[in-house]
């Protein structure tokens, strides 16, 4: 009788635990949705990046910025800037780290602020010289939609650094 009651008891628990699910356990279930997008776009991004890097064809890049950015800064000239800024030809597109969601805030069980802070490292032109490129993007940002998009784009090489952008906290 003991066994049974034990049994009965533990069946009782089970059944309670899956049935008074909250929020936070369904949104887990779906995040390697959101990871498999955050990757997806990170990696999206971080081509457009070199692309623009590599050929000088900034619109491509200017048009990921978030609004707040694009409206406060000059990107046609931040970017021609950078570009400048890499010495000689880009050959190397190096390797690339961070490319998934790098944080996330819930409210109430929903994703209200998702970013990604990609980098790419040993970024290599044909005059030997080496570079660090990393950039800030949201996803998601529901309580300011103006700020989805790249925030910032950090080049840096042995000695200076040079900035696409800016921060916005």
């Amino acid at each position: 009788m003991k066994r049974f009651k034990r049994l009965f008891v533990i069946s009782v628990c089970a059944i309670l635990c899956t049935m008074s699910g909250c929020n936070r356990v369904t949104w887990v279930v779906d995040v390697p949705n959101w990871e498999l997008n955050a990757s997806e776009i990170a990696k999206e991004q971080a081509g457009i990046i070199l692309d623009c890097l590599k050929t000088g064809n900034y619109k491509k890049l200017e048009e990921q910025f978030c609004e707040n950015i694009s409206s406060t800064h000059d990107l046609k000239a931040e970017i021609a800037e950078a570009i400048e800024f890499i010495d000689g030809n880009i050959i190397d597109d190096g390797n690339w780290s961070g490319m998934a969601s790098a944080g996330e805030t819930v409210d109430n069980g929903e994703i209200t602020k998702l970013d990604i802070n990609p980098s790419m490292y040993n970024v290599k032109t044909d005059t030997g010289k080496e570079y660090l490129i990393w950039f800030d993007s949201y996803l998601i940002y529901k309580k300011e939609p103006n700020n989805v998009g790249i925030i910032y784009i950090i080049i840096k090489n042995e000695n200076e650094s040079i900035t696409i952008g800016g921060s916005i906290w």
